[in-house]
C-alpha cells in the first residue's frame, strides 16, 4: 500500500492512460515509470544518507588539527600547513574568575607559519567604570587577538589561565546539520512524490489542448464535405485519408486518435458515431463530448446536422480565440518578473558610477 503511495497506484494509471490512448498494454510503460522513480528514490535516500553520516562524523570529531582534554576543552591546534591556507574555528570561550564568569563566541583564525596574521590591534580602552564582568569580557577579547595575530610555531597553545587567575576554557562550538539535512531529505521526497506523475500530466494537457485547437477546423471540414454531398461516416473516412498523406508533417494527438477510431469501424464494422462517442467519452473533453452529442442527435432524429455543425463551429472558435486571448495575458504576467529584473539592473548600472563618486 505504501509502495503505491508512492509510486502510484497500477489501477490508477491505467485508467489514465486508457482515457488518453484507448483500449492498448500499458504495463510496460507503467512498469518503466515506477522504475525510474524507484531509482529516482533509491539516488536521493543514497545522498542524504551520505550526508548525514558525514555530518554525524564531523559533528563528534570535531575540525582536524584540534587537541581536547578528556573534558572536551580545546587545549591546542595545530598550525596549518602553507599550501592549505588559514583555517577558521569557532569557539565558545569562557572566562571564569572567582564568582564572576563571562562568555563570549569567537573565532579563531590560525593562519599558516610565517604569513601575516591578523593585526592585533589595541583593544578596547579600559575604563574605570568597567564591571567585572566587563573586564574578563575585554580578557577574551584580547587573548583572541593574540592567538589570531600570531604566526610563529607549528602548534598553537590556547592559555587556560591568565596572569590574574582567569580561567579560560576554550569549547569548539559544532552545529548539527542532521535536523536541516532530514528537512531537506523530505522536501525532496515530497518534491518527487507530487512531481511523480508529472510528465503524465504533460501528456493530458497537451492531449487536452490538441482535442480543442483542431476540433473548430476538424468540424469545418466536415461541414464542407457535408455540403458537397458525401454523408457523414464517407466524410470522415474522406478527412482520415488526406491527414494520412500528410502525416509527415507532424502527428497530431486529436488526429491520431481519429485514425484508432477509423481503424475500429474498420476492423470491427461498428459506426461512425458510436466509436466516436466512444473517443469523447473517454477523453472527457467537454467540446467533443458536445460534438458526438449532435451527431448522435441527427442520427437518432434526423435534424439539419450541417446547421448545428456550423453554430457549433461559431462557438468553439470564439472559445479558441478567448482562450489564446487568456494564454497571451498570462504570458504577459510571467513576463513582469524578467522585466522589473532588467529594470533594476539599468538603474543599478545608470546610478552606480554617482554612488561611486559620493
Amino acid at each position: 500500500m505504501k509502495a503505491e503511495r508512492l509510486f502510484g497506484s497500477q489501477e490508477t494509471l491505467n485508467s489514465r492512460y486508457y482515457k488518453l490512448y484507448g483500449e492498448k498494454d500499458f504495463s510496460g510503460r507503467i512498469d518503466a515509470d515506477r522504475q525510474r522513480l524507484k531509482k529516482l528514490y533509491i539516488t536521493v535516500a543514497v545522498i542524504f544518507a551520505a550526508a548525514a553520516v558525514i555530518s554525524i562524523i564531523g559533528y563528534f570529531t570535531g575540525s582536524s588539527g584540534v587537541h581536547l582534554d578528556r573534558h572536551g576543552n580545546i587545549t591546542s591546534v595545530d598550525r596549518p600547513s602553507a599550501d592549505s591556507g588559514r583555517i577558521y574555528i569557532d569557539a565558545d570561550v569562557t572566562a571564569v574568575r572567582g564568582r564572576h564568569k563571562a562568555e563570549g563566541k569567537e573565532r579563531l583564525k590560525i593562519v599558516p607559519e610565517g604569513a601575516e596574521g591578523e593585526s592585533a590591534g589595541g583593544g578596547r580602552d579600559i575604563l574605570s567604570s568597567e564591571t567585572a564582568e566587563e573586564k574578563l569580557q575585554r580578557q577574551i577579547s584580547s587573548e583572541v587577538r593574540a592567538i589570531n595575530s600570531g604566526t610563529e610555531g607549528p602548534e598553537i597553545l590556547l592559555p587556560s589561565e591568565l596572569d590574574d587567575g582567569t580561567k579560560l576554557y576554550w569549547k569548539e562550538r559544532r552545529e548539527n546539520d542532521l535536523p536541516y539535512i532530514l528537512l531537506a531529505f523530505f522536501m525532496s521526497v515530497l518534491m518527487i512524490y507530487k512531481t511523480a506523475d508529472s510528465r503524465l500530466k504533460k501528456e493530458e494537457e497537451a492531449a487536452r489542448d490538441s482535442i480543442i485547437s483542431e476540433l473548430p477546423g476538424f468540424i469545418n471540414k466536415i461541414v464542407l464535405l457535408l455540403e458537397a454531398g458525401m454523408v457523414l461516416s464517407k466524410a470522415f473516412v474522406q478527412i482520415m485519408d488526406d491527414y494520412d498523406r500528410l502525416r509527415e508533417d507532424g502527428q497530431k494527438y486529436y488526429y491520431e486518435q481519429l485514425r484508432t477510431v477509423r481503424i475500429r469501424m474498420r476492423d470491427t464494422n461498428s459506426p461512425m458515431h458510436v466509436e466516436f462517442a466512444a473517443f469523447a467519452k473517454r477523453s472527457g473533453v467537454r467540446e467533443l463530448m458536445r460534438l458526438s452529442n449532435i451527431i448522435n442527435d441527427n442520427i437518432n432524429k434526423g435534424f439539419d446536422l450541417v446547421a448545428k455543425l456550423r453554430r457549433e463551429s461559431e462557438v468553439m472558435w470564439f472559445e479558441r480565440k478567448k482562450r489564446s486571448e487568456e494564454k497571451g495575458r498570462i504570458a504577459e504576467t510571467k513576463l513582469t518578473v524578467p522585466l522589473m529584473i532588467l529594470l533594476l539592473v539599468l538603474i543599478t548600472i545608470t546610478i552606480a558610477p554617482a554612488m561611486m563618486e559620493m
